[in-house]
């Protein structure tokens, strides 16, 4: 019996592993037969809905319940729509108010104030000469030697004491004895004992007594400190001699540090370096290395032995290099300890500096003088002579660095700068027909009906969603001119011409007018009547809009618009003053206070401002500058808070940043930093705008395509766009909120250049393309009561898009 039900079991066991998958399939099969009844039972009960409503939507209804049901429609929604409409006319009223005063200013503006106006962008571009003229000099200077760390830092000094250096032009082998052609001893002074022609020390470097030798020696630091000499003609065959020792510290130990150069630290800088290089072979000593770079070969190495330098010991090194050759010996304690395989670039750089500094200081005093007289159309021929004689110093300057690539590059910089003010000069003259510069009349709101206030008893729905129309175009006309006026001003041009590139832009709204008409009939269908319910409907929502933007455009209007009391056209003269102060640079870590010009509340005083024009000047004029600050970007950065409220009892004393921002961005700048060129932003943030004007608006496809806002929220004190693309421009907005008025430091750092509006009012302008350093610029600004805005350029260059802005209260750091 039990072996009966044994096979009973196995034979079900069997049955079942055999019909497994066939019951997996049918219960598989089974469920999608029911998911599939399911849909079509949902689908036929959205199908008999659907009939149901279309039924009802064609039901007739009688002319007397129609005409009633329709009139009680439009009593509901029509003084809704009245009561927007109203709003309306009253936005209508105070941008137009806001419109003929900018207007005003523009007709008023004087002789004086576009001169001046000019001055700016004239000091500007003497600026820039000037700052290439300094840069190609500076790199010509590059050649001079310096000991103990390179002229550009990068924290590669050694780490070190240096003593009795000797320059001999001719190969010498041990001992070494010759008479020198330089001689440096570092006992009190950087004195040549040979020509008698001193250096300077750099960077904290020091001369001290030295605890072996029992006189006076270079001491470097690690990092940047060195000795600067000048460009020594060193000949094609030369030898240094000197005592070096290094100290003998760990984190020191384990990266270059650099001995001698004539150059600075990029390979592709013709010259030489001397430096010690880490070693696998002796954790207690090290190699010498020297790196010769031409304008063909670069970065060519002679090296000694691994570890033939030990540190924390006095050693003799020696260097003979013999260009013509090819070929270098690297000499310690006057044993050759050259590794072979060595090569030396016949071309390095070994010779003086032909350039004398005299372009420079033509170029520095040419910038001077643009900023203390105002040109008129009288000065510009005298003017182009001196651009025409400096232009031919950096012509013979390039001939004379026939083979230095980064002076030649700053050259070229120089003359094109030169080039580029010859021809703001020549359209100086032009600006000063006034007739022409101040003509409003090209201002199309001006043109247009403004319209009586309407009865919006007898006025039906469709009457009322017309006159908000035209309303919208008034007022969008009315900010097209306040644009222009604006950009007039900022660019120092004529109305007309600004006004032709200030169109009035408006959404498109759906024509509602000749549905909602009183006369337009009684409803013969329920679907009639709810058609009409749905076009009142969609009219308050569009008149809403109206409004909301209209009252977007009063309050960047308000933001712009100058104080009352202020004389017609001495805005100009604050605005100039404001620039400059923006853009002003008076080192690093200096605070500009702008306070003064009207950057929260009012419009500063621009009494005095025709005088001095200067950077330095306009912001003595307006308030004391605080002492010079340096933000410590490593003790910073962690301790930083977010933050965009700020109360007085706030706990929270400290730098705060700025974390979240609207961002819209990239419009193409092809890789240079030109603020004349203005995108939307700048003339009003509207959140809900499309722009096809981009980098990619000719990509289809793109993500990039069309332009729109985009939330964003840092988790640090940098910021960056979502994405980030080379040659490009962004915007980034934000509101902060003040629990009272108080003014405030505002440091700004960006990643490349950058302009900073507070307020719709310039507070901070970069026209340089650099790294991102935490506090480039600092500002002391005034913000209101409330909430303020502030909008961010960021100008790109070919990587890195980054940018920050932090707050922090004066008083916080008048404590430290």
């Amino acid at each position: 019996m039990k072996k009966i039900v044994l096979i009973s079991v196995a034979i079900h066991v069997a049955l079942a592993i055999i019909l497994a998958p066939w019951l997996k399939t049918r219960m598989e099969f089974d469920k999608t037969e029911e998911a599939n009844r399911t849909e079509e039972v949902r689908k036929r009960e959205l199908a008999r809905q659907e009939h149901d409503r279309l039924k009802r939507e064609k039901q007739k209804i009688d002319q007397e319940t129609a005409q009633k049901l329709r009139k009680e429609a439009e009593r509901q929604k029509k003084k809704e729509i009245a009561d927007e409409v109203k709003r309306l006319r009253k936005l209508r009223d105070e941008i137009m108010e806001h419109q003929q005063r900018e207007l005003a200013e523009i007709r008023h503006r004087k002789l004086e104030d576009i001169l001046a106006a000019e001055q700016i962008e004239l000091a500007k571009q003497a600026r820039k000469i000037a700052a290439h003229a300094e840069k190609f000099t500076g790199n010509a200077m590059r050649r001079s030697l310096c000991i103990g760390a390179y002229d550009n830092g990068h924290e590669r000094g050694s780490n070190s004491w240096i003593d009795r250096v000797r320059i001999h032009r001719q190969l010498l082998a041990p001992p070494f004895e010759a008479t020198p052609v330089h001689a440096f001893d570092f006992d009190g002074n950087l004195n040549d004992s040979v020509t008698g022609k001193g250096g300077e020390l750099q960077q904290y470097a020091k001369l001290e007594e030295s605890p072996d030798t029992g006189g006076q020696a270079l001491r470097g630091n690690g990092k940047n400190a060195h000795a600067k000499l000048w460009p020594i003609e060193f000949g094609e065959q030369f030898t240094i001699v000197a005592k070096v020792k290094l100290l003998a510290e760990k984190e020191k130990q384990d990266r270059q540090q650099l001995l001698f150069a004539n150059c600075h630290s990029d390979e592709y800088n013709r010259g030489f370096r001397i430096l010690a290089e880490p070693t696998t072979a002796d954790a207690s000593a090290t190699q010498i290395a020297l790196i010769t770079s031409g304008s063909k070969q670069k970065g060519l190495k002679t090296r000694s032995h691994d570890g033939a330098f030990t540190f924390g010991e006095w050693h003799e090194l020696a260097i003979a290099i013999d260009k013509p050759g090819g070929t270098a010996r690297i000499y310690i304690d006057g044993q050759d300890v050259t590794a072979p395989d060595s090569e030396v670039a016949v071309d390095t750089a070994t010779d003086g500096s032909t350039i004398d500094g005299s372009a420079e200081a033509m170029a520095k005093d040419f910038a001077k003088n643009i900023e203390e007289k105002t040109p008129t159309p009288a000065d510009v021929a005298e003017l182009n002579k001196q651009l025409d004689t400096m232009t031919e110093k950096f012509d013979q300057r390039m001939t004379e660095t026939p083979d230095a690539h980064d002076v030649r590059n700053e050259i070229k910089l120089a003359t094109d700068a030169a080039k580029e003010m010859k021809q703001t000069l020549a359209g100086l003259e032009p600006k000063t027909d006034l007739g022409e510069m101040n003509d409003t009349s090209a201002s199309v709101a001006d043109k247009m009906d403004p319209g009586g206030e309407g009865d919006a008893q007898t006025a039906s729905a469709g009457e009322l969603y017309n006159e908000a129309r035209e309303l919208e175009k008034q007022i969008a006309e009315a900010a097209a001119d306040i644009n222009a006026a604006e950009e007039a001003g900022k660019a120092n041009t004529s109305f007309s011409e600004a006004r032709e590139g200030n169109s009035a832009a408006t959404p498109p709204r759906p024509d509602l007018a000749g549905a909602l008409a009183s006369n337009s009939g009684s409803p013969s269908t329920v679907g009639d009547l709810n058609q009409f319910r749905q076009n009142l409907d969609r009219a308050r929502h569009e008149v809403s809009d109206m409004a909301a933007r209209a009252q977007n455009i009063l309050g960047s209007a308000e933001n712009r618009s100058s104080t009352s009391g202020q004389m017609p056209g001495s805005r100009f003269a604050a605005q100039r003053s404001r620039y400059i102060a923006a853009s002003a640079r008076q080192g690093y870590g200096a605070v500009v206070d702008m306070t003064g010009f009207g950057s929260g509340d009012t419009e500063g005083s621009s009494e005095g401002m025709r005088s001095d024009l200067t950077g330095e000047g306009a912001d003595m004029a307006f308030g004391k500058k605080i002492a010079s600050l340096r933000l410590n970007e490593h003790a910073i950065m962690p301790k930083a808070l977010p933050g965009r409220r700020f109360t007085e009892q706030s706990s929270r004393k400290g730098w705060l940043y700025l974390d979240t921002w609207y961002v819209i961005g990239p419009w193409e700048n092809e890789s240079k930093v030109d603020f004349e060129l203005v995108h939307p932003p700048e003339y009003g943030v509207d959140f809900d705008a499309e722009y096809q004007d981009g980098k990619f608006a000719d990509k289809l496809g793109h993500p990039d395509q069309t332009l729109t806002w985009q939330f964003y929220q840092s988790d640090s004190v940098r910021c960056q766009p979502p994405r980030v693309y080379g040659a490009a421009t962004y915007y980034a907005h934000t509101e902060v909120w003040f629990e009272q008025a108080r003014d405030m430091l505002i440091a700004v750092a960006s990643d490349d250049a950058a302009s900073l509006w507070l307020n719709d009012r310039i507070i901070w302008q970069d026209s340089g393309q650099s790294v991102w350093q935490l506090g480039e610029g600092y500002r002391k600004v005034h913000f209101r009561q409330g909430y303020n805005t502030l909008l961010v350029r960021i100008e790109n260059g070919p990587t890195h898009c980054v940018w920050s802005v932090l707050l922090c209260p004066p008083e916080a750091m008048e404590k430290k």
